[in-house]
Formats: C-alpha cells, sequence, structure tokens
C-alpha cells in the first residue's frame, strides 16, 4: 500500500493492515451490489429491498466498527466511499430503466449523480496525476448527500414491494432535498479540489 500513501497527507489513516472486520463489512456492500440491481431487473422487490437494507446497514456499521476497534486503514478508507458510489448509482440506474406505476426514480436524477460522480473521480484523478496530495476524508456534506440517496432509494423500492404509493408530499421533499445535496456536495469538492490545486501551485509542486 505504500505506493498509494505517497499521494495521501499525513492524515490519512495510519494503519495499512489489509483484513480487519471493518473493510469485510464495506466488501460485503460491494458484493451485494450487482444482486440488488438483478433483483430489480428480475422485479423481485422483496429481495430488492432487503438486500439494499444490508448493504444500507453494512455502510452505518463499517464506520462504527472501525473506530471501535481502531481499524481505520487506508484500504478501508478507499473502499468506503467506491462501495457508496457503486451502490447508490448502480441501484439508481436500476430503478431508473425499471418502471413501475407505484414509484420510480427519474432519469434527470440518476444523470446528475452519476454525473457528479464521474467528476468528483475524475478531478481525484487529475490532482493525483499532477502530483497534488490529498486528504482522503469525506466531508459532512457528502455523507448526507449519500444518506438522503440511501433513504430516497429505499422508500422507493418499500413502497413498490408493499404496493403503497409514496405521497407526492413527501416524495418531493425527498427528492428535493437529494437533489439539493448532491449539487452541494459537488460544489464542495470542485472548492476544495481548486483549493488544493492553487497550494500545490504556490508551493512548487505543479
Amino acid at each position: 500500500m505504500q505506493w498509494l500513501r505517497q499521494f495521501f497527507s499525513v492524515r490519512a489513516p495510519r494503519s495499512e493492515r489489509w483484513f480487519t472486520l471493518a473493510n469485510c463489512l464495506t466488501t460485503i456492500r460491494i458484493m451485494l451490489v450487482p444482486f440488488i440491481v438483478a433483483s430489480v431487473y428480475e422485479r423481485d422487490w422483496e429481495q430488492a429491498t432487503f438486500l439494499f437494507a444490508c448493504a444500507a446497514l453494512t455502510d452505518l456499521l463499517d464506520g462504527m466498527v472501525a473506530r471501535w476497534r481502531s481499524e481505520i486503514t487506508l484500504l478501508g478508507a478507499c473502499l468506503d466511499p467506491l462501495a457508496d458510489k457503486l451502490l447508490v448509482v448502480s441501484s439508481l440506474g436500476a430503478l431508473a430503466v425499471t418502471p413501475s406505476p407505484i414509484g420510480k426514480v427519474p432519469g434527470w436524477f440518476f444523470s446528475l449523480v452519476l454525473a457528479k460522480e464521474v467528476a468528483l473521480l475524475a478531478g481525484i484523478g487529475g490532482l493525483l496525476c499532477l502530483g497534488s496530495k490529498l486528504e482522503l476524508a469525506p466531508t459532512g456534506l457528502s455523507k448526507w448527500a449519500t444518506t438522503l440517496q440511501m433513504v430516497f432509494l429505499f422508500l422507493i423500492m418499500w413502497c413498490i414491494r408493499m404496493h403503497w404509493v409514496l405521497p407526492a408530499g413527501l416524495y418531493s421533499v425527498l427528492l428535493s432535498a437529494a437533489t439539493l445535496a448532491t449539487c452541494a456536495s459537488l460544489a464542495q469538492y470542485s472548492y476544495i479540489g481548486f483549493r488544493v490545486l492553487i497550494k500545490s501551485a504556490l508551493r512548487g509542486g505543479l
């Protein structure tokens, strides 16, 4: 992992262990993604809802376990946001192309989230290629955006499974909140990226 650590600042997680309970939970979340997508495509809403709830639960538990057991690792810090992005984007995409009269994900919202994640990864890759050092830590706003996206997804799946129509007001509020949080998170990361780029240039790192 030494090749990865050199890209990040000294504030990156100090442990370089691979096999930890927290990392296992994160890996489980990644492994559940294809099964969730397949369940949505097959319209097995009971299984899709259950698997998505399990995946979302691992997102809650892996961070708690890492802090409780002092297992905060560089690998975990890389895998955790990747697992969140795979879970959210894949589930949004599956629901966007699987129409249901009870509830659906608008195509524009899926495109927004996908564009945000692609832009973020491209920005990180560009800064690393330029030799900039990054702090490997998600922002509070980013965590809120991910949480709102997951809540929105779970409610859509749950309502379809139960044959309930999500009240229009609640649907609009959740979708609007998730949209605003996603846009705000992208703006915040863009600002952070520009600051890192400027600091690197001033220090002669570029």
